[in-house]
């Protein structure tokens, strides 16, 4: 009985030293550029708190200013460890409650609209000229969509932004 015991004091000591694997900040982020009068790439991004990315390159340019129809397309894939830890801490970082939005859609702009999925929660902003507070996270996001490594797949619709 005393070895039962000791084995199982053992075992109940060996699980408190275990260490946690962290989970993700985040369940999903969704992030839609929109065109503009001038060369501004359209992209469609999905990315899931485990690394899979779904993006839809809508339309995208080389050297600023010709179409670059090799990459439009859909692609799936996983993000390297740096990328992923870069987008995990600015969606740490990233608080919507303390952030001043002025929800501007008014000119010859790129609309950028970012969903983010965290805490059983969604998160849902627009914004064309995005505060500073904001910027980080959105060139994380513009990374990823010039990301390579990619696998082109066959069409898949990424989550349409609405409030």
């Amino acid at each position: 009985m005393k070895k039962v015991v000791l084995v199982l004091l053992v075992f109940a000591a060996s699980l408190g030293c275990a260490t946690k694997s962290e989970s993700s900040s985040f369940e999903k982020i969704v992030y839609h550029t929109s065109g503009c009068f001038g060369f501004c790439p359209i992209y469609h991004l999905q990315v899931e708190g485990n690394g899979k990315i779904r993006l839809h390159i809508e339309r995208v340019y080389t050297n600023g200013r010709e179409v670059d129809s090799t990459k439009i397309g859909y692609y799936e894939g996983t993000l390297d460890k740096a990328l992923y830890s870069k987008l995990e801490s600015e969606i740490r970082k990233f608080d919507t409650s303390k952030i001043k939005f002025e929800n501007t859609s008014c000119c010859d702009g790129v609309l950028k609209t970012v969903i983010l999925y965290r805490n059983g929660k969604r998160e849902f902003v627009r914004e064309m000229f995005e505060p500073e507070q904001m910027r980080p996270l959105v060139g994380v996001l513009n990374e990823i969509c010039a990301f390579g490594g990619l696998r082109r797949v066959g069409e898949f619709e990424v989550e349409v932004g609405e409030r």
